[in-house]
């Protein structure tokens, strides 16, 4: 006798599998990315939007890549207090970014249109990323994951694609936010 298995129980309900990770994780190194090439352009001697700071400042924006990197790190192996500071962080992100479309024709205005890809980070990617990790799958796996296993999840193509965005989006906020375009 053949039995007849219907589709959704052949498979996991997409709302059952965790969503928003690559996001996150991409999102936070990305930042690190941001926050590295600042810190090493500071120290450097570069100066940021035509000010010149003291070079050992480079220092504290290399600090905040640290904690950037570990953030997405442990967002990668499923760590439940890392998906709490992801929602809030992105929640808090989305509120700045509605508040930053009011100097953004301000900013158009005076040629600065790399503002413009940080608006659409903030109203975009970060609720887009509330959105996926509160989930119902998403909340149930982060915290509950062993991380190893989160960590064998997230590695080859995942890991190889996530660092792929990451450089390439923390390089283009690093050059929006100097003003470079």
């Amino acid at each position: 006798m053949a039995t007849n298995i219907n589709a959704s129980q052949a498979r996991p309900a997409a709302d059952a599998e965790p969503r928003g990770g690559r996001i996150g994780v991409a999102f936070d190194w990305g930042f690190g990315v941001q926050m590295a090439a600042v810190g090493l352009l500071t120290l450097a001697g570069v100066p940021n939007n035509g000010v010149t700071v003291p070079r050992l400042l480079g220092l504290l924006p290399l600090a905040g890549a640290a904690a950037a990197y570990a953030q997405g790190e442990a967002l990668r192996r499923g760590n439940g207090l890392a998906w709490w500071v992801q929602v809030i962080g992105n929640s808090a992100l989305t509120v700045a970014g509605i508040g930053s479309l009011a100097v953004l024709p301000r900013q158009l205005a005076a040629g600065h249109y790399g503002f413009l890809y940080t608006v659409v980070l903030l109203l975009v990617v970060s609720p887009l990323e509330v959105w996926l990790l509160t989930r119902p799958g998403s909340r149930r796996w982060y915290g509950s994951v062993n991380p190893d296993e989160a960590r064998a999840r997230h590695s080859g193509a995942w890991m190889t694609g996530t660092v792929a965005w990451a450089v390439v989006c923390g390089l283009l906020q690093t050059a929006a936010g100097l003003g470079w375009i």
